[in-house]
């Protein structure tokens, strides 16, 4: 080292030497910084070896070949270039620690700037700003906490330069906003003497791509403001990065029939006119972006005006445009694009288009999914893409989004590796089609799992809870689905090991599987835990649970208290709305409606007109269900559910003759019927007494509309048969059912026995019952009632005592 220092004085000293080296080495070294920038290692390997031979070399010579090494990637050759000179400046250091920043190796680059401060070789500006490189590459690829650490102990080490020097200070500030401390950029910023579009744009861009893209586009209206500085296309860029991130935080409006981002859009309307005024718009990159930003806002007229304006079109302008399509549901136009691009497809492309399959399976049909998903799979095979970890990964999901989990098995074997990425794909697969337990076997077998892994499992969880038959759990005596709930409590407990709970999809996705299993306490632990990482999406899953576990007071008082940290959507006014009509709060359901008026959340929205429809039968207002039944669109009278919740409000109001006359004129409108609506009719036949007619619409039910009965069907027939005295035909009904009787099932024959007081039928649904739930208080008493209502006092009491002795011992967790 010593032999390094002295060498490097000695070069110091003699300039005229270095100069004439320096000529007489040109052609060697400008011959090296061509391969460099082109990447031609074996190239500039000769050319090294061929100066060697040379002999002679100047430290511009050396320097040269360290630095094509490494802009060449081979940091092992620049490094074994590096060593091999007899003393080092500035730009050799500089160059190695730049290229071991290039290839994300930090530990090398900080171990070679270390070396250099104790050569006697002082860091300069562009020693720093290879270093800070080297910090951003390990934020990307390893630890933001790592990559922070050492980017702290730099600025520290920087010193005055963070002031003087324009280039230090915007690396700086890109490097911690690359680390996720905006607190510390921003100080950076405010420091600096002087800001230039560079510093500017790096701090506009490090709020956008954390999140907080209105600070991001505040920041860029300041610059143009106060700062003195004209926008150039990149600082564009930065900023409509900024409203993206803005339309990603925003609730979608409806509007015919597209879910528009109003305010981004308004955002980006303005950045684009901007952008057209100075000249930007004609850079590529500029026009990706802003049809990017259109498209999630869900203005795809604006997005394809700018596209079809291109004089130059990239495969990125043609794989946002087509991605845009694909991600607002319009499969078909995304498709039809693809077919026509304009240049050779990418991994990216295909990802676009296999979505675009996606969603025409989804808004569509399967087949006409699958059929086109098969179409870009062999396209993607022609061109060599097919085993891209991207492409094939989406395959995975394209056909299990199409119903065809063969096909997606086959693509997931035949991949070389699997990742995260793919393997997540097809538990998604597996669980929206049913196979929940495959999902959770799959994700047994993984060896890594992430964040999207953990969503998957849990869906999984919640899925199989949607199944599963509740169980009176042992010590606290609640209703709950066991088996799903200690599943997703290990994966839960898993999630928070590896430190994915805090994620806020994963957490969200516990709250909703919490709910689905019955236990909203540990639901609302998560939702409390999230603190300030609460979205609209995890009140609206806690507002849900409660309604669906019949806590529906706590959901409207979390419905009032939401509205003082985030504006509610549609989402959570139904859960309202849900909440009012389980209750009959016809008052607080008024000031729900009158809300989704203002916000005109109403409009062509069938899943809101329903709940209201609903609502209104539910609380005994029949007018005012016709009311909003006749005052929405056309379209939205559509919508089986809709026609659904009216029958089924006449028909718990005991108009069954309203109920059917509907059910014809829903028919004369070509609406076909579901599972929901012939609950609706059975349910009036029920309070009509029209057994016969109940009978025959069941039996319609798979001959005429091909609806597979549910067991609620089946329930609501053994409950008519119950009702109108025929217990033998009811029993004879539950041994014909294609399930398993549940408690509901016996509970529903012996309350008819009760009923007619027809003890022996009665004693075989109680023994029934026991043999599923024997603390269950509700069964005690209807089999103790019948006996006191015929005079069996020895056997009532026995009951009654049973009945007490069973229900404490399940109290205790005995």
């Amino acid at each position: 080292m010593r032999r390094s220092i002295g060498c490097f004085f000695s070069y110091r000293q003699q300039p005229a030497r270095e100069a004439a080296e320096g000529v007489r080495w040109a052609g060697v070294i400008a011959a090296l910084k061509a391969c460099g920038a082109t990447g031609e290692v074996e190239a500039g390997r000769s050319i090294h070896r061929g100066a060697e031979q040379r002999g002679g070399w100047s430290i511009y010579a050396h320097n040269a070949v360290i630095e094509m090494y490494a802009k060449c990637g081979h940091t092992r050759d620049a490094s074994a270039a590096f060593w091999r000179i007899p003393c080092h400046d500035q730009a050799s250091w500089n160059s190695l620690i730049l290229g071991y920043a290039a290839t994300a190796d930090a530990a090398a680059a900080r171990h070679l700037l270390d070396c250099m401060a104790s050569s006697g070789c002082p860091p300069t500006a562009p020693t720093f700003l290879a270093a800070l490189r080297a910090c951003v590459a390990t934020a990307a690829t390893k630890s933001k906490l790592d990559a922070l650490d050492w980017g702290m102990s730099l600025h520290s080490q920087a010193g005055q330069l963070v002031e003087n020097d324009l280039f230090v200070g915007s690396a700086l500030i890109d490097m911690y906003a690359k680390c996720g401390s905006l607190l510390d950029a921003r100080a950076v910023f405010d420091r600096m003497a002087l800001h230039d579009l560079v510093s500017w744009t790096c701090l506009i861009l490090g709020f956008a791509e954390n999140g907080q893209g209105d600070m991001g586009l505040e920041l860029f209206a300041s610059m143009t403001s106060q700062g003195g500085c004209q926008p150039s296309s990149r600082t564009f860029v930065a900023a409509l990065v900024a409203c993206a991130a803005s339309a990603d935080k925003e609730v979608g409006r409806l509007m015919d029939g597209q879910l528009v981002k109003v305010a981004s859009l308004d955002k980006c309307c303005a950045l684009h006119a901007g952008a057209v005024e100075i000249g930007a718009e004609s850079d590529t990159f500029v026009a990706n972006t802003v049809i990017d930003v259109f498209s999630r806002c869900g203005s795809l007229v604006n997005a394809r005006n700018v596209f079809d304006r291109m004089v130059r079109r990239d495969v990125v302008s043609w794989n946002v445009m087509i991605s845009g399509y694909a991600d607002n549901g319009h499969g078909d136009a995304a498709l039809d694009l693809f077919a026509r691009i304009g240049c050779a497809p990418t991994s990216r492309t295909f990802v676009a288009a296999l979505t675009a399959c996606c969603s025409v399976a989804e808004h569509s049909s399967r087949d006409e999914g699958l059929s086109k998903g098969r179409a870009v799979h062999a396209q993607a095979r022609s061109s060599g893409y097919e085993f891209d970890v991207y492409v094939a990964s989406t395959l995975v999901f394209m056909y299990a989004k199409c119903g065809c989990l063969v096909e997606a098995c086959r693509v997931f074997q035949r991949m070389p590796s699997h990742d995260v990425v793919a393997s997540t794909a097809l538990m998604l697969g597996y669980t929206d089609n049913g196979e929940c337990g495959l999902a959770l076997e799959l994700y047994q077998r993984m060896q890594g799992h992430g964040a999207e892994t953990y969503v998957a499992a849990l869906k999984a969880c919640a899925a199989l809870a949607d199944k599963e038959e509740w169980q009176r759990e042992v010590g606290s005596g609640r209703l709950v689905k066991a088996q799903s709930l200690e599943t997703g409590a290990r994966i839960h407990s898993q999630a928070a090991e590896s430190g994915c709970e805090s994620d806020v999809f994963v957490s969200n996705t516990l709250i909703d599987m919490y709910c689905k299993c019955g236990s909203v306490a540990d639901a609302r632990a998560v939702f409390d835990a999230m603190k300030q990482g609460r979205s609209l999406v995890s009140w609206n899953a806690l507002l849900l649970g409660y309604v669906e576990n019949g806590e529906d007071e706590v959901a409207l008082e979390t419905l009032s208290r939401m509205s003082l940290s985030c504006a509610p959507d549609a989402r959570s006014y139904v859960a309202g709305l849900m909440a009012c009509g389980n209750l009959v709060a016809l008052d607080a359901g008024r000031q729900i409606h009158a809300l989704i008026c203002r916000e005109e959340l109403d409009r062509g929205n069938a899943f809101v007109v329903h709940r209201l429809v609903d609502f209104y039968g539910k609380c005994g207002r029949l007018l005012d269900a016709q009311l909003v039944f006749d005052a929405s669109g056309v379209e939205t009278t559509r919508d089986v559910l809709i026609w659904s919740a009216l029958i089924g409000g006449y028909s718990c109001q005991g108009g069954t003759a309203q109920a059917f006359r509907f059910f014809e004129d829903m028919k004369n409108e070509a609406v076909q019927p579901n599972a929901v609506t012939f609950i609706s009719l059975l349910n009036a036949c029920n309070h009509g007494g029209l057994v016969d007619d109940g009978e025959r619409l069941f039996a319609t039910m798979h001959a005429q509309y091909g609806i597979q009965p549910e067991i609620r069907h089946y329930h609501c027939m053994v409950d008519m048969l119950g009702r109108a005295n025929r217990l033998d035909d009811a029993v004879t009904m539950v041994a014909s059912m294609p399930f398993e009787a549940t408690l509901v099932t016996w509970t529903t024959v012996l309350g008819a026995c009760r009923k007619w007081n027809n003890m022996p039928l009665g004693k075989l649904a109680f023994e029934a019952s026991l043999r599923l739930d024997d603390s269950d208080a509700a069964t005690y008493t209807l089999m103790a009632n019948i006996y006191g209502s015929l005079g069996m006092w020895q056997e009532q009491f026995e009951v009654l005592v049973a009945m007490r002795r069973r229900t404490s011992a399940a109290a205790l967790g005995v």
